[in-house]
């Protein structure tokens, strides 16, 4: 009997886990290769409008919409879609992967060589779709990219539209070769229009690029994120100083003892008085010894250094 019990119980942790590893996608959700390929436009929808730096909201919506119907669907069924994969974040993560691969596929039969997706003058390196989902447990995202060719005084720009107004923060990073860190923060405020500018220094050069979005507001679906941008604008002297709340932070470091304090400790920890008599050898006295008084001598004040010749005796 306890031998069944076993097998029964095998037998269930094995379906179990087969079912685990299966995630049901109901009808009406498109399968990862269609999404992938409905993704793999929206990309290219999006790198076009951020090249030509389309920000209006009507435009925006039109390019999408059209995208979506050139694959049969309608705004509706992609909001499903979305939805569902929203709960479940591990597929959207494959789907993606497959929608940087067509990317990389249409770009090299198109020119017969590799190349980063991104439009000229776009520092992003991730997709510039993102879903916050309530089940993964945060209300944030955030990046870290190497600065690659990011000139000394010039301006990044972060750019990302959410699918609602929302409440939080945003803020935008850069560290600098010789570990200075430069930041800024931005409050949003019932909005769905982000963008974050910060100013470099002329005098370090950039080498890594970082930032987050975290929403104050408890999600109860997930947030959709897309439009994300991040460019370079040159150096312009007249805009160098315009921007407020920019700060400055460097990691703490261990101090190191001058050498001239390092002697002033060698030279309190032992000192060597004059002698009495002439003759009469050199005593060294010891800071601790010093403080010492004799019976019906008088105590030196804390931190004086005396030696045997100075003292009085005060006992006549």
């Amino acid at each position: 009997m306890k031998k069944k019990s076993i097998t029964a119980l095998a037998c269930l942790a094995l379906i179990s886990g087969f079912h685990s590893s299966c995630i049901r996608r109901p009808s009406g959700v498109l399968s990862d290769k269609e999404m992938a390929s409905l993704t793999a436009d929206l990309e290219l929808a999006e790198g076009y409008m951020a090249v030509n730096s389309i920000s209006d909201d009507r435009t925006r919506i039109a390019l999408t919409d059209y995208v979506i119907a050139k694959h049969g669907l309608t705004r509706a069924e992609f909001d499903t879609t979305m939805s569902w994969y929203g709960r479940n974040m591990d597929a959207y993560s494959d789907m993606l992967k497959l929608a940087s691969k067509e990317l990389e596929q249409r770009h090299s039969k198109l020119t017969g060589r590799q190349q980063n997706n991104n439009p000229i003058g776009d520092l992003w390196q991730g997709s510039r779709r993102i879903v916050i989902s309530p089940l993964s447990g945060r209300n944030w995202m955030d990046f870290s990219y190497p600065a690659g060719e990011v000139g000394k005084g010039e301006r990044l720009l972060l750019r990302m539209r959410l699918a609602s107004n929302s409440n939080g923060i945003a803020q935008l990073g850069v560290e600098y070769s010789d570990g200075l860190m430069g930041y800024i923060t931005r409050t949003l405020n019932n909005t769905r229009e982000v963008k974050v500018e910060l100013q470099t220094d002329t005098g370090h050069t950039v080498t890594r690029i970082f930032g987050n979005l975290m929403l104050s507001d408890r999600l109860t679906q997930p947030m959709r994120i897309d439009s994300i941008s991040l460019t370079t604008q040159p150096y312009d002297s007249t805009e160098y100083y315009s921007i407020y709340g920019q700060r400055d932070f460097r990691y703490p470091t261990r101090r190191r003892t001058p050498k001239k304090e390092i002697n002033e400790i060698e030279v309190k920890d032992t000192a060597y008085v004059t002698p009495v008599a002439s003759g009469e050898p050199s005593e060294p006295t010891s800071f601790i010894r010093q403080r010492d008084t004799q019976p019906g001598e008088r105590k030196p004040r804390r931190g004086f250094l005396q030696g045997p010749m100075h003292r009085k005796n005060h006992s006549d």
